[in-house]
């Protein structure tokens, strides 16, 4: 769960730095996986593809990481803000069948 808590500090600074300072933070758990929603009322952005950026480019990697330490990434920007959920599924939990 370390990658997972990761990944939501980076979408938590990126409210920090560029979505006005300010948001909030959902934790949504299912029988199987955690999700975190991290929501800003920044200007938004368009975010796709996330690719890591070249050598020599400083920061810009936070959104990257984060879709690489977890199983989703879904990012949801529009003129009232931006929503950016990660999702990881839990250890030790399979999906389907009767355990």
């Amino acid at each position: 769960m370390e990658d997972f808590v990761l990944a939501v500090h980076e979408l938590v600074t990126n409210v920090v730095r560029h979505g006005g300072g300010s948001g909030r933070l959902r934790l949504l758990r299912d029988v199987v996986s955690l999700s975190c929603q991290v929501i800003d009322h920044g200007p938004g952005a368009d975010y796709a593809p996330i690719a890591l950026p070249r050598p020599g480019i400083p920061g810009h990697r936070g959104l990257w990481l984060a879709q690489q330490l977890t199983d989703s990434l879904v990012i949801d920007s529009g003129p009232d803000g931006t929503t950016a959920t990660v999702t990881a599924r839990l250890p030790g939990v399979r999906s389907g069948g009767n355990g």
